[in-house]
């Protein structure tokens, strides 16, 4: 089993919150877009997106999706 070293998951939380929040401040926008597909790995910057900024902020794109 992989030996992780232990992680305060609210200070990282909060740090992403901040890090969203200062890097949009530094663009003059208000309102930010992002493309999502579903997936754990656009859903989570899109959950911490909407509570950063707040859900009339946030716009999603939904990608499209084939199976091959």
């Amino acid at each position: 089993m992989l030996n992780l070293p232990d992680l305060n998951v609210s200070i990282v939380r909060d740090q992403l919150l901040y890090g969203i929040k200062v890097e949009v401040q530094k663009t003059a926008l208000k309102k930010i877009v992002l493309g999502v597909s579903g997936g754990i790995d656009s859903a989570l910057p899109f959950a911490l997106a909407v509570e950063a900024l707040g859900k009339e902020n946030v716009h999603a794109i939904l990608l499209p999706y084939n199976e091959l």
